[in-house]
């Protein structure tokens, strides 16, 4: 089906939102994530939660996005990591 233009639904392309659909997981566990930090790719911590083991061993130097207002790592911002 035609599900619109990238630029209206993309993060990258400068559409879109810094949310993650909904997932079969349960919300995240952690209670001390730093708001408002979000990734290049527009992920934030609930993402490394699901995407990656405790401590965060395959991507957490992964870097805060350019427009995000919190700098730092995953590893810094996402108690997950």
């Amino acid at each position: 089906g035609n599900m619109g233009l990238a630029i209206d639904h993309c993060c990258f392309c400068g559409g879109g939102s810094h949310t993650l659909p909904n997932t079969t997981s349960s919300s995240s566990t952690c209670t001390e994530d730093t708001e408002g930090w979000f990734d290049q790719h527009g992920y934030d911590c609930v993402w490394y939660e699901v995407m990656d083991g405790p401590g965060c061993p395959k991507y957490g130097d992964d870097t805060a996005h350019e427009s995000s207002t919190v700098k730092g790592t995953a590893n810094d911002h996402c108690c997950h990591c």
